[in-house]
C-alpha cells in the first residue's frame, strides 16, 4: 500500500490596498493598479528594502 505524501505549499501573498505612499509586497512589484479615488499607482522597490505604491505620471503624447 502506498503512503500518502503531504506537500506544504506556501500561502498566497495577500494583496495590499493600493494608496500613494502605502506599502506593497514584493509579489506586487511593477504592478500598476488604481487607488480607491482612481489615482494610478505602481508598486516600486525602495533601496531601504521596502516596497511602496508610487503615483504613475501621465505619459507624454507622442507627436
Amino acid at each position: 500500500m502506498a503512503a500518502a505524501v503531504a506537500i506544504a505549499l506556501p500561502a498566497p501573498a495577500a494583496a495590499s490596498t493600493p494608496r500613494v505612499g502605502g506599502p506593497c509586497t514584493k509579489s506586487e512589484a511593477s504592478s500598476a493598479r488604481q487607488t480607491s479615488d482612481g489615482t494610478r499607482v505602481v508598486c516600486v522597490y525602495l533601496n531601504s528594502g521596502r516596497y511602496q505604491w508610487q503615483r504613475l505620471s501621465n505619459p507624454s503624447p507622442v507627436n
